[in-house]
């Protein structure tokens, strides 16, 4: 079998079907659609089973609830293509994702096939907003990872497809402790040291629809917050063992800054955060600890990312400083100020 797609499901009735069909009708041959009803409540199971009975290439497990990484796991355990793909269930994978994808898959020989997606947010209040993806039409082996880094690390899990061969060897799984976010981040840094080849492809094949009324990422948990800590080891061994210190500082101070201090720091913003304010700034001190963040990275890449982007320098120098009350302030309510003065 050629494909693999993985899709878990918990309480999603509205939009299930809709999420459902873009995978099934997928105008491709020889794949399969593993929906892994986990512990619905709301008769999404039984849709499935509506599915697993109209479709030959639709097989239903349903388990006890154990959260979004449980059931991509038991996925993973039971597919049986070449290559895995995921998708969620309120959202849509576009027409050509798995004919494209497992062409240029099997053309180039490659682990690992991104492609991009355009993202959708939709408010409470019915604005929305859309956005996609800048990355070339290109292929990066292994050896050009540290040269290629901000081009590999795009960190969802279901703009892609995953060579099944690599997972099972070595023993990739997502982490079931992880229910509130990054758990793609996680999955990612353990597949990509055992990736060989990779692949982008610009064109949109997913629509990610995020709803403040459905998305758990815009819900704050403590768990959530936790959930950036457990990928600190691996990001550690991503640095130093996959790309072998041939990433730049700045490179790899601008990316810390983005991908955890601010994103870390915009968590802490949700309305119904619960945490006070020592609380958060404990947090970050905790960040601040952590042996990626090292003195050196600020003071040696300062110049670089004043040029970068005003951004990063002063979410930098107040995280580097320990001024945290400041940095969280900022990232609340302070960057429509640093748009005002044109800081990019």
């Amino acid at each position: 079998m050629k494909v693999s797609m993985i899709m878990p499901v918990y309480n999603s009735a509205q939009y299930l079907r809709s999420a459902a069909d873009s995978v099934i009708l997928q105008d491709f041959e020889d794949f399969e659609v593993l929906l892994i009803d986990d512990g619905s409540t709301d008769g999404s199971g039984e849709i499935c089973d509506e599915y697993a009975a109209a479709y030959e290439h639709v097989r239903v497990i349903h388990q006890q609830n154990g959260g979004i990484c449980a059931a991509r796991n038991r996925g993973i355990d039971l597919a049986l293509g070449e290559y895995i793909g995921f998708c969620d269930n309120d959202d849509l994978l576009l027409p050509g994702a798995l004919a494209d994808s497992y062409e240029r898959a099997k053309k180039d020989d490659l682990d690992l096939i991104r492609f991009n997606r355009a993202k959708r947010y939709e408010k409470k209040n019915g604005k929305v907003w859309e956005t996609t993806l800048d990355f070339p039409d290109e292929i990066i082996e292994r050896e050009e990872f540290p040269q290629k880094f901000r081009q590999i690390r795009q960190h969802t899990v279901w703009t892609a497809l995953y060579r099944a061969e690599v997972i099972r060897k070595n023993s990739i799984r997502f982490n079931e402790e992880m229910h509130c976010g990054n758990e793609d981040v996680h999955f990612n840094l353990q597949f990509l040291p055992y990736c060989r080849k990779m692949g982008l492809n610009p064109k949109v094949y997913y629509w990610w629809q995020q709803r403040d009324t459905h998305s758990t990422s815009r819900k704050f948990s403590v768990e959530g917050v936790q959930s950036w800590f457990c990928c600190l080891p691996l990001e550690n061994r991503f640095f130093s063992e996959t790309c072998a210190g041939k990433v730049s500082n700045f490179e790899k101070n601008r990316h810390l800054v983005n991908i955890y201090i601010y994103q870390l720091a915009e968590y802490f913003s949700i309305p119904d955060c619960s945490l006070t304010s020592e609380q958060k700034k404990t947090y970050l001190q905790k960040l601040r600890q952590d042996p990626l963040f090292d003195d050196r990275l600020a003071g040696e890449t300062a110049a670089a990312a004043w040029h970068d982007s005003k951004r990063t320098w002063l979410l930098m120098k107040l995280f580097y400083a320990g001024k945290y009350g400041m940095l969280l302030w900022i990232v609340r309510n302070g960057m429509r100020l640093l748009s005002i003065v044109r800081f990019r």
